[in-house]
């Protein structure tokens, strides 16, 4: 017996050498319960390795022939996936894209708002605003600077008042900062430069796409202890914006609160000073308490400009 054959044998027998019958190799029961040996090429039994079907099938079902659209050259693994993967992507940004800019809301793809600027100059002063027009977005705020200049030979204090027009869509400008009136005191040939700013509303309507905001002098008086007058400054400062110039309730900011604002001047001409001095301090309704921010002296004299202004109530 040749010396292969010996090892053959000695693989398969006994290893005590009694010359027993060879064994068959052990067959393996798989989960399925199925055999899952096999007999290799040299005639030994190797068990299969386990592998589930789920492994199985992603591996049979991810080969493709090699003439699949995307393959390489001859001899490398072909990447078709890869390729479709890449353009499904692209395919989904084009669409999103589209989607995007056909669903975007009318007030961010409506063309700005161009925003023009008046002031007057006459003899003892002048109002300029720096910049003449300007084009703003809808739904953003924009500042400008408006200079005021004391013309005269003396001490004057100057209200200068805003308007927007067109008067239909004056709400859709909102006076931000000081407000649509503010109150300077300005000393022989001075000029200062107020800050003021303003919001657009997003929802101005799409044909109103111009305004004008005129700067007007309201009073320029030399600067007095006047009560009146120092009354007549603290309501340009404090009042103004929701009672309106005349206290009819037609302020700028009055239109914006719930109910609206009455008008003053039958109030002015029946309510003693002491109502009329306790509703200013503690406040009423949306009308915030001055006393904390007024001493005794401007409330009071607060109270004479309103009995002045009732009295020239038509």
């Amino acid at each position: 017996m040749t010396s292969s054959r010996c090892r053959a044998i000695a693989t398969h027998c006994s290893p005590s050498g009694s010359g027993s019958p060879c064994r068959r190799p052990r067959r393996r029961r798989s989960w399925t319960g199925r055999s899952s040996s096999t007999t290799s090429p040299s005639g030994r039994g190797s068990a299969r390795p386990f592998r589930s079907a789920t492994t199985a099938t992603r591996a049979r079902t991810s080969r493709r022939p090699p003439s699949s659209v995307g393959s390489t050259a001859s001899g490398s693994d072909p990447a078709p996936e890869r390729g479709a993967r890449l353009t499904c992507r692209q395919w989904a940004a084009t669409f999103g894209a589209a989607l995007a800019l056909a669903g975007t809301p009318p007030a961010a793809a409506a063309s700005p708002v161009t925003v023009r600027f008046e002031g007057e100059v006459k003899t003892d002063w002048a109002v300029e605003p720096r910049t003449r027009s300007v084009s703003v977005a809808r739904g953003t705020i924009f500042e400008t600077l408006v200079r005021v200049h004391n013309r005269s030979a003396q001490e004057m204090v100057a209200m200068v008042v805003k308007e927007i027009r067109p008067q239909h869509a004056a709400g859709a400008i909102i006076h931000l900062g000081c407000g649509p009136t503010f109150t300077l005191v300005l000393k022989p040939g001075e000029a200062a430069a107020v800050p003021v700013s303003y919001f657009v509303a997003e929802d101005v309507a799409q044909q109103v796409g111009a305004f004008a905001i005129a700067y007007a002098v309201y009073s320029f008086e030399p600067n007095s202890a006047d009560p009146v007058r120092v009354g007549q400054r603290i309501y340009a400062e404090r009042c103004v914006s929701c009672h309106g110039l005349q206290a009819r309730g037609d302020g700028p900011t009055g239109r914006f609160l719930a109910g609206g604002v009455s008008d003053l001047t039958p109030a002015l001409r029946q309510k003693e000073d002491r109502i009329l001095l306790q509703v200013i301090g503690n406040g009423v309704g949306p009308m915030p308490a001055f006393s904390p921010a007024l001493n005794a002296a401007e409330l009071q004299a607060l109270v004479f400009y309103l009995r002045d202004l009732g009295r020239r109530a038509p």
